[in-house]
This record gives C-alpha cells, sequence and structure tokens, in this order.
C-alpha cells in the first residue's frame, strides 16, 4: 500500500509547511505538528485488513524494500504506482497524492533521525539563480521557468557514525628560537577523541563528493524522524547498509585526525612534519537519518549537470553548462570595444601631429 498522512479533521492529504515547521491541510486550513500526528499510523483498518506495520519476515521486508519496479496502490484514489528499490515518497501519476511507501519505513528500515527542509523551493530558485550568476554564460534555457519547476526537494539518506579515536603520532617540530634560528624538536601527540554522528551517504542516486561539497549539516538540529516531515517531498530509503559503508566513514575520520594533529602542532610549531602516526580508532554507534537537498540534474549536448542545495543552510554547489555562443559573443563584443577603442586613440595621437 502506498499511503499519504490524512488531515485528522477531514481526511485531505497533508502538506508539510517548511516556514511552519508543520504539517498543513489546504482544504480545511488545520495546523499538525509531529508530535500531534504521532500515532497517525493507527488508522482505522478494515475487519480483514493486515496492519500497514504488522511484522512481517525480514526477508519479505527486504524483497519489498529492495525491489525493481514493485508496484503500491494509492489510497486516495486506488491507482496503481510503480517505484524505483529506493524510493521512501513518491507521488501519485492520477491525482499528485504524496504516497508513503508503508514497508519502507518500518522497523530496521525506519530511519533515527530527520533534519526538516528549511529552505523552500521559491528560495532555492533564488540560490540556483544566483549561484549561476543568472545565466550570463549559461544556455538560454538553463535558467527558465521549465529547467527551475525541475529543481525538487529530496530528503537523502544518510548513516551517522559514532567513533572513538585514539591518537598516537611523533615527528619533527620547527620553530625559530628568540634570535631567529631555526630550531628543530622531537614531537608527539597522544590524545583520546570522540565524534558523534559522522555522516556518510547512502544512496548510489547521487554524487558521493557533490553530496560532501554541501556540507556541513547543523545536526543540532536533528529531529526525531516522523512520516510527517515527510509530506510534499520526495525520499530515498539506504541502498547500503552501515557495515558496508564503515570505509567511506574511516576515511572522513583520518581527515579529522590529521585536522586535530595540525591543529594542535601548528598552534605550538611554525611547520611540522609527522613521521610516525599509530592512531586508531573504531565505530562505536550507528544511526540512520534523512536530509534535506534541493537536487538539479539536466542534460545539456550529450553530458549531465548535477546542481545540489543544501535544503537545510542554502549551500550549493554543482556544475553548470557553458553556453559558447554567448561566450563568443561576449568575447567579440569586447574586441568590437577594443578595437573602436584603439582606433579613436590612434586618431587622436595622429590628428595631434599633423597640427
Amino acid at each position: 500500500m502506498a499511503d499519504s498522512i490524512k488531515c485528522p479533521n477531514c481526511g485531505s492529504n497533508l502538506t508539510f509547511n517548511i516556514e511552519k515547521q508543520k504539517a498543513v491541510c489546504k482544504y480545511c486550513l488545520n495546523e499538525f505538528s509531529a508530535d500531534q500526528l504521532s500515532n497517525f499510523l493507527d488508522t482505522d483498518e478494515k475487519p480483514n485488513e493486515r496492519p500497514k506495520f504488522q511484522k512481517v519476515s525480514f526477508k519479505k521486508k527486504k524483497e519489498a524494500l529492495f525491489a525493481d519496479g514493485v508496484k503500491f496502490t494509492c489510497n486516495s484514489c486506488g491507482a496503481k504506482l510503480v517505484t524505483d528499490k529506493q524510493s521512501v515518497v513518491t507521488y501519485c501519476s492520477y491525482c499528485g497524492s504524496p504516497a508513503l511507501i508503508s514497508e519502507r519505513l518500518s522497523e530496521e528500515f525506519a530511519p533515527d533521525y530527520i533534519i526538516p527542509f528549511k529552505i523552500d523551493k521559491d528560495e532555492a530558485i533564488k540560490l540556483f539563480t544566483k549561484w549561476c550568476d543568472g545565466g550570463k554564460w549559461t544556455p538560454c534555457d538553463y535558467v527558465s521557468d521549465d529547467t527551475k519547476a525541475k529543481i525538487t526537494g529530496i530528503y537523502v539518506p544518510f548513516w551517522l557514525y559514532d567513533t572513538e579515536a585514539k591518537i598516537d603520532v611523533s615527528g619533527k617540530g620547527y620553530d625559530r628560537d628568540s634570535e631567529g634560528n631555526k630550531q628543530r624538536y622531537d614531537v608527539g601527540r597522544k590524545m583520546d577523541v570522540t565524534w558523534e554522528n559522522i555522516p556518510v551517504m547512502a544512496s548510489p542516486n547521487f554524487n558521493e563528493k557533490l553530496m560532501e561539497t554541501i556540507e556541513p549539516y547543523e545536526l543540532e538540529e536533528m529531529s526525531d524522524f516522523h512520516p510527517a516531515y515527510l509530506q510534499g517531498f520526495l525520499a530515498e530509503c539506504y541502498a547500503e547498509d552501515a557495515n558496508s559503508l564503515k570505509g567511506r566513514a574511516s576515511r572522513r575520520i583520518k581527515e579529522y585526525v590529521d585536522e586535530e594533529v595540525a591543529n594542535s602542532l601548528l598552534g605550538r610549531y611554525d611547520k611540522a612534519k609527522i613521521d610516525s602516526d599509530c592512531s586508531s580508532w573504531k565505530h562505536t554507534d550507528t544511526h540512520y537519518g534523512l536530509f534535506p537537498v534541493w537536487y538539479l540534474h539536466y542534460e545539456h549536448k550529450g553530458k549531465s549537470y548535477d546542481v545540489a542545495i543544501n535544503g537545510q543552510t542554502g549551500k550549493i554547489s554543482g556544475h553548470y553548462p557553458i553556453s559558447r555562443p554567448k561566450r563568443l559573443m561576449v568575447l567579440f563584443t569586447i574586441f568590437i570595444f577594443i578595437s573602436v577603442a584603439i582606433r579613436l586613440f590612434l586618431g587622436a595621437i595622429w590628428g595631434g601631429l599633423i597640427k
């Protein structure tokens, strides 16, 4: 079954309002917080209908989660929906209702946390337009209304790792004494450091480096997960489990360790060189979260371009196509301007000499 959260007052579909941070009914205008909708799954069932989240075998849920082209029924109009293997939220092609794929939000597939959208679509479009300089160098259709309409709000899945590290490094530190002479010292650092909620993206449908460039997220604003936050947006579930992504998490930890060591040594010495690094770390716990992203995929002359906007902070990153005709036109205009200026300048000089 593909479900949408219904208004407890009139039964219409609810949509999450970013400005109000509440689920809003556009028909009766009632507003509901996530806490108020915390029992939304406990709706009336038909006598012989299995409860939406009744426990089923792990194998069956795994099949439901990762099967390609699985069909679901819209509970608003009864239409059959087909989604890909990562979609958690889709839209009914017939009535437009947001549809939650219940099996993909249950038990071990349910996120622990969510960061709600704080940047709405209008603001995302403004950030996009400013970022590409209003389309001055891009193809004419790049900042068109049609392209802007394709900017989509998506909750992207992340694994969050809690980590304990034991830093153990030694090397050389270089400094100058009071007389300006260069001095060398044996240096070392041993310290225990902990990090919480180190994010690693868990979807193959987005470029990993692109997602990293719109970080950081303000993790202190994470909320306990509730499907009400998903209303009106798309969402994906994880495609790789936390164990399979520990390598990526460790690469990030190594960067954090290097940063900690550098900050410690460079605060004391002008220059430092690490000769031995015996640092180690372990992941003590993992959590599953959904982070907000405004996303645009654009095709131009056989090449793909992707833009991502952090739906919480507004940080934007990506690439956009460059229009060669526009560049040539600008260069030609500059050439004409310079040619005219030179001609006027030389004319003034020669005219002065003749006189």
